[in-house]
């Protein structure tokens, strides 16, 4: 009787512990994962966003990277700015979550969580694949393109998190034919949506100049490697690039602009006509060196 009631306390203790250990990770899939896009094949161009990048993804199948519809650069657990309340699978709505673009969490203590290494879209997992990229191909390109997710709130902080990823990127290489070669990042501006309504005038000018002035600081620090590059496809949506206008010519039916939404013009994301065009745009600005 004796050992049977031993038997019967590890059992209760094993279940307690599994029990303990499914809420975490019920709880790590619904925080980290909104709709998503992971690939990675044999791309030397990475792309890294929220929805608009996901239709330039899906537009053009051979860019890599990892985006998240709805994602946040900010890597903040918790944040009390948090767009999305939703629940863990246990039916719990205690916390703010925000869906984060690149898989590795800061807690609001600033530490880790530990959550980050085993996922396509942390940074040792997208480190992996780039320095993979350039011992195959010499040459890897990796877009961070700014969300319009965190508009009008501290563009500092968000800023920060792009940059902390993009300086860590910079300095990645590897060996091709003897040869040391390093990634090349881009830092595309934030663009706003059609009519501006989204983002405003003055949000958006001091959000691209902070960009820019953070950009500039940093590449004058660089000893080894390729500087930051600062992008903007806004000319593209706008009908004003010269790669519109070479598609248009090839593709005269073209429907140029954005996207529908239950019969209306959605005025943020775009039709496949101009994520093909943008695509152009990014495989001609990701050439191999």
């Amino acid at each position: 009787m004796k050992l049977m009631r031993t038997i019967i306390i590890y059992i209760m203790c094993a279940v307690m512990l599994a029990g303990s250990v499914f809420t975490a990770q019920a709880k790590d899939r619904v925080y980290r994962n909104g709709k998503q896009i992971c690939r990675y094949n044999d791309e030397s161009i990475f792309i890294y966003g929220d929805s608009r990048v996901g239709g330039m993804m899906k537009t053009n199948p051979d860019f890599g990277g990892s985006v998240v519809y709805g994602g946040h650069f900010r890597q903040e657990y918790n944040d009390k700015n948090a767009t999305f309340k939703l629940p863990f699978e246990d039916g719990t709505t205690k916390y703010k979550y925000a869906y984060y673009i690149f898989g590795q969490f800061r807690s609001n203590n600033g530490n880790y969580n530990g959550y980050g290494t085993k996922y396509k879209d942390s940074y040792s997992y997208i480190k992996a694949k780039a320095k993979s990229s350039l011992k195959k191909n010499g040459y890897c390109h990796i877009w961070l393109f700014c969300t319009t997710n965190d508009a009008n709130k501290n563009y500092k902080n968000n800023i920060k998190d792009i940059f902390e990823f993009a300086k860590k990127a910079q300095g990645w290489n590897a060996k091709y034919k003897g040869k040391t070669k390093y990634v090349k990042v881009h830092i595309v501006h934030i663009v706003p949506d059609k009519y501006g309504k989204k983002i405003s005038a003055k949000y958006l000018k001091g959000f691209n100049n902070y960009v820019d002035a953070q950009a500039e600081k940093f590449n004058k620090t660089i000893k080894k490697g390729y500087r930051l590059y600062i992008n903007d496809y806004n000319n593209i949506v706008k009908d004003k690039s010269i790669y519109t206008r070479e598609y248009r010519k090839t593709h005269p039916n073209a429907n140029i602009g954005y996207g529908m939404k239950n019969g209306e013009e959605d005025v943020l994301h775009y039709t496949k006509d101009t994520y093909l065009v943008i695509g152009n745009w990014i495989r001609i600005k990701s050439k191999k060196y």
